[in-house]
């Protein structure tokens, strides 16, 4: 029987936060890979066979802004869908308009 379950990739530096997700994920028959920097990111990324990539904007290394950049710029990953996570929220500032430039097209946040 083929497996048919959805493979994704959180990339945060946050341990639990890649936990938690998991859980989620796991409950929808995903399974979920983690990586705890952009680097450690961009590498799984290109070894593995993804269904899906999140990414922290708030990474210790690189952003997860240059980490979508350079996964968006690459053969390899340039097909995988992105999405960008974030646990830090400025409520009081948020507009509801933000963009990300990430491969010439500017992202809603």
């Amino acid at each position: 029987m083929k497996n048919t379950s959805k493979q994704i990739l959180v990339i945060d530096d946050d341990p639990g936060m890649i936990k938690v997700l998991e859980k989620w994920l796991k409950v929808a028959g995903k399974k979920v890979l983690g990586a705890l920097s952009g680097k450690s990111g961009l590498k799984r990324a290109k070894e593995e066979a993804l269904d899906l990539i999140l990414i922290d904007l708030m990474l210790p290394d690189i952003g997860g802004i240059e980490v979508a950049q350079k996964l968006k710029s690459d053969i390899s990953t340039k097909e995988i869908p992105l999405i960008f996570i974030s646990a830090y929220i400025g409520l009081e500032n948020d507009q509801g308009d933000e963009k990300i430039d990430v491969d010439g097209h500017l992202c809603p946040v």
